[in-house]
This record gives structure tokens, C-alpha cells and sequence, in this order.
């Protein structure tokens, strides 16, 4: 059964239960009654009206702080990010910023922390006035508001209470995916909180995660991404899976078909949600077979625009009674179900025809030699635009290319597209990953991709990046026409040691939150040689209370360079 947010907190204010856990840490629990102190602290450091960002490392941190300001009457805005791009943008709608990060100020915000010791009780009676958004850069990549009332987060969640039966009441709810999203928010956070489960608050994002999370615990339900899902099965064995979990979510993009009959054959079928942040949840489908059909929540109405056949929908879920017009295509099967044919964004006009980016890939990925791939517009200067294809090779196709090179696989995957497009939807530029890159909600990141077909390439080809709290690692390898190769050296190229401590602060500033200024740099070794065509992992490290990070440089092997950068 599903508590309205305000009904479930009242009752745990009034009458909180020890013995009943709100969440899990690796170590330890969390108990109602330590949750009730936590949100009444945080509560008496905050204004009635004030507006601030929520961010958080932790889950539970995230729904103190939810908590809290729903207590206090304030504005909360949930970014996906503290990036300096994301603040720039919120710095006209908020004064403070509400995070479990250790910081006392944060580019020139407030920081409000959610744990203190030092802090009074707020003895205050519940404040009207609380407002949520959430921020998102959508398709476009250009940042909005998507305001939300918790009646529209609370319906949805009641919605797969109802469907999925299979979680049981003592269900643990864990996940690979960001609360700080609309995903990872209902499905880590509110869902066992609304229905008085227990959430695991570290987010699994490496082996050993799973590992702990898995041994520990069984009916789990596991919020998971298309791009995790792929990867597990090499992390671990799926047999450490089975009977450990009630329930599989994935979202954020398109399940590998294998993988979907991998998990039906060898754990259970794998529950797929189609939605937005700006729909919430829109259809479902188990993937206990190869149907493609999806089928709307209950209350959920689709049906397909006359002028472009995109989806339109009218839900509960939505802030308004108005039917929202969104950018996929679709075909519509029956009342309740729907296909899904790509966006309709992903058309694009070459010499006044129009090409399907979509079916570009379509094609691209029933090649025997093709893993994944993406095909984009890639500009060039003079105002011409030609079409690249980023792809991730599988072993057959890396086998190809060692053998036969790069131009001869090229030839190959074009003339297998011939024998199903016109010469004109055929990628002229071609870019060869180990991986796609992809964000923390498993999402292909198309920026990066897009730099990737750049004339000089300074960056190394970045196939995954993996971030808990402090740490981080990026899988990457190293582009055989990297600019920095050129004259260095003729006989053996090889990558500068100091572009190797370049890369290692471009990705800590990029995902880290740090200091803006360098202050000391110790123990800086290089001992190996990287070279065009080398995989390595980049590994990063944050020490706040010494504002220090460590990095290596390495691959299985052999480590290529390390060091510490204060700060």
C-alpha cells in the first residue's frame, strides 16, 4: 500500500519505529526514528520560501533533504549535476544549494549541509509552499524546468505497486542509476519509502558493489539501465542472481535483445519502462520474448499526431489535463499498446532528401561484426555536413580490423549498407570504439561521440565512465590519430606524459567538484609507455577533507602513470 509523502511522514513524527529500517548502508541501517532526527535537523537550517538545488551522493541523504524542505515550505530544484554549466543555469532561481557533499561554499552559492551535529531541532509545525523541479537537458541538450507536485510522483508510484505483485513487502529496492534523475528518484527513493520498504543507498556501480548488495540481501528489486545490463553479464555470473531479485527495471534508452532473453532464460524477464521526465511513465513491457510492443500504465492515454506521428500523451501523470506532444514515432496498435519507430528528431535532410538516422543504425546493427553503434550529422566548416558513424566493434569485427585494418572494415560495413540504403545514407567518416560512452543513467552521450569525428583528436576515446560518490573510473583508449602522437616520437609514437596528467584533470573537473586552483603536484610517476590503440582505465580518487586527488593510469597489467594533485 502507497502513504501520500505527507501521511507517511506525519506518522513517522509522531510515532517513529526503531526496529523498522528506512534504508541500508553497506554497514549499518537507518531507523525511523535516527530518519526523524536527521530531517528535523536539517529542517531548522532552512527558510520558509527559499529556493535551493538539491543534490546529494547519497540516496538517503537526498530523501532527508526532500524531506526537509517539504517540512520548511522551500522551492527545491533536483539537478542532475553540480557542473559548472548546470550552477550558471540555476543561479537565477536559487540562493543556496542542498547537499551531503563537504563543502562551505560552492561557486559562489551557499552550501546548506544535510548532516550536522551542530544543529538545533525545528520544533515548527508542517509550512505550506514547497514546490519541486526537476532540471534536464532532454534531447535537445539545452537545460529546463520540469516542475513536478509529489501527487504526480505518488500516483505513479501507486500505479506499479499495483502491477508488479512480485515484490514482496520486505523488498529491498537497489540500483546502478542516479537518484537525481526522475528515474532513480521513483524507483531508489520515493517507491519503498511511499510503500514502507527499505532502500540500499549505495548506487551499484562496480563488481564489488554488486557483490556486497547481492550476498547480503534477497527479493531485491534492481533499478537498473539498458547499458548496465549488457555489461553484467561479464562483471559477474548471472547465476549469483537468481533468486536474489523480485523485480528488474530497466530504462533510459532500448534493451539489448539478447541480453533480454539472456536474463528471461537465466534470472527472470526483465521489466522495460518507457517514459520522461516531463510524462513521468507512459508503457511497460516484459521481456520474456521478442515482442515489441509496449503497453500504457493504467490511466495512461497514447495516440499518434497527424502531422508526424509522434506520440501524444494524456496522463496522471502529467501536470495538466492537456495532451503532451512528444518526439518519438510510433505505431499504434491497439488502445493499449503501442511500437515504438524512433525519434523523429533523428531525421535529417542530405542534398533535399531526408535520411533516417535510426535506420542507419538499424542497419548497422545486424551486422555480424557490429556491438552497438550511433550515426550522427557531423558539421564541418564552410557550413557542410556529412554523416559519421561511431561504432563499437564486437570480437569478430575487432578480429577484422586487426587483421585486415580499419580501411578494409570500412569498405566492408559500407557495402553492407548498400544492399539496403541509397549510397547517400551511407557514413562517410568513420570513428571505432571499444565502447559508446554513456552517463550514469546509461544514456549514449552524443557530445562526446560528436567530438570524437573532430579533425585533430586531443581526448582519448572514452568508452565508460563510472562514478560513486568520490571515485571514478573511465574506461578510455587511446585514438591511433591522436594529435599529440605527431612527431612524438616518429619511429614509435607514444602518448606525452604530461597530456596523460592533462587527461587525468580534464576528467576530474568534468565529474568531480573541486577546487578551482592547483596547489601542489606529488609523486607524479610515469612508468610505461601508452601508445595508439592502448585500453586503459583512468582512475580517480578525491580526498575532501585533504582536497587531494590520486590518479592512476593503467590497464591489467601495467600501471602507465600516477600521482597526487592537492589543491
Amino acid at each position: 500500500m502507497i502513504d501520500a509523502f505527507e501521511n507517511r511522514l506525519h506518522k513517522i513524527f509522531v510515532e517513529p519505529e526503531e526496529a523498522h529500517p528506512i534504508a541500508y548502508s553497506e554497514n549499518s541501517s537507518v531507523s525511523e526514528v535516527r530518519f526523524k532526527h536527521d530531517v528535523l535537523s536539517l529542517a531548522s537550517a532552512l527558510s520558509h520560501g527559499e529556493s535551493g538545488v538539491l543534490y546529494t551522493e547519497s540516496a538517503y541523504g537526498f530523501l532527508v533533504g526532500l524531506a526537509a524542505a517539504y517540512r520548511s515550505g522551500c522551492k527545491i530544484i533536483v539537478a542532475g549535476d553540480l557542473k559548472n554549466a548546470s550552477l550558471e543555469y540555476l543561479s537565477s532561481y536559487v540562493s543556496f544549494i542542498l547537499t551531503d557533499k563537504d563543502r562551505s561554499a560552492l561557486n559562489g552559492f551557499s552550501v546548506v549541509p544535510i548532516f550536522s551535529t551542530s544543529r538545533e531541532i525545528d520544533e515548527r509545525e508542517f509550512c505550506e509552499g514547497f514546490e519541486l523541479s526537476l532540471c534536464t537537458s532532454g534531447s535537445t541538450g539545452a537545460f529546463s524546468l520540469v516542475p513536478k507536485k509529489l501527487e504526480q510522483l505518488e500516483s505513479e508510484v501507486a500505479v506499479h505497486e499495483t502491477l508488479w505483485p512480485e515484490v514482496s513487502p520486505g523488498a529491498i529496492f537497489c540500483g546502478s542509476v542516479s537518484h537525481q534523475h526522475v528515474y532513480g528518484l521513483l524507483f531508489r527513493v520515493l517507491w519503498p519509502f511511499l510503500s514502507r520498504r527499505t532502500m540500499y543507498v549505495p548506487q551499484l556501480c562496480f563488481p564489488e558493489d554488486f557483490c556486497k548488495c547481492f550476498k547480503r540481501f534477497e527479493g531485491l528489486v534492481f533499478v537498473s539501465s539498458p547499458a548496465l545490463l549488457k555489461r553484467l553479464p561479464g562483471l559477474l555470473d548471472l547465476e549469483f542472481l537468481k533468486d536474489k531479485c523480485s523485480l528488474i527495471l530497466s530504462s533510459g534508452g532500448p534493451l539489448d535483445e539478447q541480453v533480454a532473453r539472456l536474463f528471461a532464460t537465466q534470472v527472470l524477464p526483465i521489466t522495460e519502462l518507457y517514459g520522461s521526465t516531463e510524462t513521468g511513465g507512459i508503457a511497460y513491457r516484459v521481456r520474456s520474448t521478442s515482442d515489441v510492443l509496449w503497453t500504457q500504465l493504467p490511466g495512461v492515454r497514447v495516440r499518434s499526431a497527424n502531422e508526424d506521428q509522434c506520440i501524444e500523451v494524456c496522463s496522471p501523470f502529467l501536470g495538466s489535463a492537456n495532451w503532451y506532444h512528444g518526439h518519438d514515432v510510433i505505431e499504434v496498435h491497439s488502445e493499449a499498446s503501442f511500437e515504438l519507430k524512433g525519434r523523429a528528431d533523428r531525421i535529417v535532410k542530405l542534398e533535399e532528401k531526408r535520411i533516417s538516422l535510426c535506420q542507419i543504425e538499424n542497419c548497422l546493427h545486424r551486422s555480424e561484426l557490429i556491438e552497438e553503434s550511433v550515426v550522427l550529422m557531423h558539421e564541418l566548416s564552410g557550413s557542410r555536413s556529412l554523416l559519421g558513424a561511431a561504432v563499437a566493434l564486437n570480437t569478430a569485427g575487432l578480429e577484422l580490423i586487426r587483421k585486415e585494418g580499419k580501411k578494409s572494415l570500412t569498405n566492408h560495413l559500407k557495402q553492407e549498407l548498400l544492399l539496403e540504403l541509397p549510397k547517400i545514407a551511407v557514413p562517410r567518416v568513420w570513428k571505432y570504439l571499444g565502447a559508446l560512452p554513456r552517463n550514469a543513467q546509461g544514456k549514449i552521450l552524443h557530445d562526446e561521440i560528436q567530438d570524437f569525428f573532430d579533425d585533430r583528436q586531443d581526448l582519448p576515446f572514452i568508452q565508460s565512465v563510472l562514478q560513486e560518490n568520490n571515485q571514478l573510473i573511465a574506461e578510455c583508449e587511446v585514438p591511433r590519430d591522436l594529435c599529440y602522437l605527431e612527431g612524438h616520437f616518429p619511429e614509435r609514437p607514444i602518448v606525452p606524459g604530461f597530456i596523460q596528467f592533462d587527461w587525468a584533470m580534464y576528467f576530474a573537473r568534468e565529474y568531480l567538484v573541486l577546487p578551482p586552483q592547483i596547489e601542489s603536484c606529488k609523486a607524479i610517476k610515469f612508468n610505461d609507455l601508452l601508445e595508439p590503440g592502448q585500453k586503459f582505465s583512468l582512475w580517480l580518487q578525491y580526498d575532501s577533507e585533504k582536497q587531494r586527488i590520486q590518479f592512476e593510469c593503467r590497464c591489467p597489467d601495467r600501471k602507465f602513470s600516477s600521482g597526487k594533485v592537492g589543491f
